[in-house]
């Protein structure tokens, strides 16, 4: 696991000390976990699926399918759209809403 959480979280462009304050941990303990000296609990391991979208069993390496069960069968749903999916889950609350008045403004104009 040590290798996929550094990974996901350099790509979600956090510090590790970002990551720990998000979970609520030390920066050592995130660097414990990143060096494989340690393993999160189940309860951490929820939390980080959740931080970056992913399965649980993709943090632990049993798989190799990174996005979440929904969003990975969602057949409808393009590249194109999965990506905003990805990317509209990691904004604030308050930026969700501005761009959910902007998509609902769009689609008023139609």
């Amino acid at each position: 696991m040590k290798f996929r959480l550094k990974n996901l979280r350099e790509e979600y462009g956090m510090t590790q000390q970002e990551l720990a304050d998000k979970l609520f941990l030390t920066q050592k303990t995130i660097n414990s976990y990143e060096r494989g000296r340690t393993q999160p609990n189940m309860e951490t391991l929820c939390k980080l699926s959740d931080i970056f979208d992913t399965s649980i069993d993709y943090l632990l390496g049993n798989t190799d399918v990174r996005y979440s069960y929904a969003l990975a069968e969602d057949k409808e749903l393009v590249e194109q759209e999965r990506c905003l999916v990805k990317n509209f889950r990691k904004l604030s609350d308050g930026t969700k809403n501005h761009i959910m008045g902007i998509i609902e403004s769009c689609l008023d104009k139609t």
